[in-house]
């Protein structure tokens, strides 16, 4: 093999294990948004902010690496983009604010798989997001395939789902429930035990969900805030075409040959 082409194949290789050893990330913040303020001064509506500690803090930054960052907008039941971290970074780690550095405002160990989805939720004791959880799951299309539909319960009770006449199926506080399901509508009843209720089962969705080709479902039960709320866990789905993270930039080397 000529010395050229040598070189060209081992910075391909090099490039090829640099994207292999990165972690893809993306995020999905669950909650909801507090109840609307507005006033009117001078004739004109003003709508007041949401109180600190009721919704995810902007701006916020991941950590890509130790010296870099990239703005990551958390909307409540929005999935944000793809980002790509070096393992260098030591971890995933969101910061508040514009820059990284100092204490992360969350932060969690890398998981095993090359793909995942951080699910972030309120903290169940405060409910608030001052010191916000996240719950990692796999989200490539080995363990998530196409035609599935996976719930994840980030609530503080048991969830419930069953499928027409089917047994319903218990998951337990930060588990998981994935399902094959045909092309077409499916009757489902989710649901939660009530705590301290001899398990009193609390229905909070009813109706079918449809399963389109070349889809799969992401589905979620968390934890209801405010005070008193009338259903303690809320639950949150959305059909998605899976889009794969977008490949690493080649380094200048590879690029120009």
């Amino acid at each position: 093999m000529k010395p050229v082409a040598l070189i060209l194949l081992s910075l391909s290789l090099s490039v090829f294990a640099q994207e292999a050893s990165h972690k893809h990330m993306r995020f999905i913040p669950l909650g909801d948004l507090p109840p609307h303020r507005e006033t009117i001064r001078n004739g004109v509506r003003i709508q007041f902010p949401p109180p600190p500690g009721t919704v995810p803090p902007k701006p916020t930054t991941l950590a890509l690496d130790p010296k870099e960052g990239r703005d990551v907008p958390l909307r409540l039941k929005e999935f944000t983009k793809w980002a790509s971290i070096n393992p260098t970074a030591g971890g995933v780690k969101i910061f508040q604010g514009k820059q990284i550095g100092g204490k992360p405002w969350i932060s969690s160990r890398f998981s095993s798989k090359a793909q995942s989805l951080g699910v972030l939720y309120a903290d169940h004791q405060n409910k608030n997001w001052f010191n916000p959880k996240m719950m990692m799951v796999p989200d490539d299309l080995s363990i998530f395939p196409l035609g599935s539909i996976r719930f994840v319960n980030v609530s503080h009770c048991s969830a419930l789902v069953r499928f027409g006449n089917e047994k319903a199926d218990v998951i337990a506080p930060g588990k998981v429930l994935l399902k094959k399901l045909k092309q077409g509508n499916h009757p489902v009843l989710a649901g939660y035990l009530v705590p301290g209720k001899n398990n009193v089962r609390e229905v909070i969705f009813q109706n079918e969900l449809m399963m389109k080709p070349k889809q799969r479902i992401q589905a979620f039960f968390y934890q209801a805030q405010g005070k008193n709320p009338r259903k303690a866990v809320k639950f949150f789905h959305r059909g998605e075409l899976y889009v794969p993270p977008p490949k690493l930039k080649k380094d200048a080397a590879v690029a120009g040959g």
